[in-house]
């Protein structure tokens, strides 16, 4: 490019987002080439930590942010790679598995959802208030298993 001459904004294209979700441990990639073009905040945020993330897959701090954007986004389906990836590597962390039983959930499995949720009370999660009105849950509440596990800690169903 000659001095003076414009740099194209280039778009990002969501449709090189690649998971691969063959395992616990999979890493999300974005495998765009240009990816600032005309992104907005929460886009920006997107691909940034996933840039960093090809360069450091085991972040953890990268890997809670890079979920929790996917999750604001409803990108349910990238968000449980990310909690599926972060139980392996913190498998005592009961914000990690409550937020596994989420993503789960949100994604129609309340049979794993239910198994995650109870691993995250078990290891001490104890955002009850949260719990009781957390929307990501929503699919769970009608079931039986899920008023046992309510009730196991006290909390009405």
């Amino acid at each position: 490019m000659t001095p003076g001459e414009e740099n194209p904004s280039p778009q990002r294209d969501s449709s090189n987002l690649e998971a691969s979700s063959s395992n616990a441990a999979s890493v999300v990639h974005c495998t765009t080439s240009g990816w600032i073009g005309n992104l907005d905040q929460a886009g920006f945020e997107v691909a940034f930590y996933e840039r960093i993330l090809q360069r450091q897959p085991h972040d953890v701090r990268v890997l809670k942010l890079l979920g929790e954007l996917y999750a604001r986004q409803g990108r349910h389906d990238l968000a449980l790679v990310i909690d599926q990836q972060l139980a392996g590597l913190l498998p005592d962390d009961s914000l990690v598995r409550y937020n596994l039983a989420c993503s789960l959930a949100m994604q129609d499995a309340p049979d794993a959802a239910l198994v995650a949720l109870a691993s995250a009370l078990e290891l001490g999660y104890n955002d009850f208030s949260h719990l009781e009105v957390d929307p990501d849950l929503n699919r769970l509440r009608g079931l039986p298993e899920f008023q046992a596990l309510l009730r196991k800690y006290g909390l009405d169903g």
